[in-house]
């Protein structure tokens, strides 16, 4: 790949969720790099809790209103109520990942120059 309409950098929560969304504009080229949740998986205690209930914190989905934390636990078949540990929200992030972004390009992105037309 040497040309792309936007390359989004970072598969966390909010890089997830604007692929998804710019996902449904016709003819857009689009590319996504990162590992989904490294950072939190690898940075947060395993006790570490969260007091948000899982569906307020969901990504967001284009034309989807559905708690999706909800489907996540039904896939998982787990349930977890508030608060809830770390471990389950990077769970949760890597669930969508699979479902939103199987083809999540995973390679780790060192520089970003600007050329002519572009970076």
């Amino acid at each position: 790949m040497t040309k792309c309409d936007v390359a989004i950098i970072g598969a966390g929560p909010y890089g997830l969720s604007a692929t998804a969304h710019l996902r449904t504009v016709k003819g857009l080229d689009l590319h996504t790099f990162g590992e989904a949740y490294v950072f939190l998986g690898r940075h947060t205690c395993r006790r570490a809790c969260c007091s948000a209930r899982l569906g307020s914190i969901a990504y967001s989905r284009p034309k989807r209103v559905v708690d999706h934390g909800e489907e996540y636990q039904a896939a998982s078949r787990t349930h977890f109520p508030a608060p809830y540990r770390s471990p389950n929200f990077v769970g949760y992030g890597n669930w969508y990942q699979r479902h939103a972004l199987p083809d999540l390009d995973q390679r780790k992105i060192a520089r970003v120059e600007s050329v002519t037309n572009g970076f």
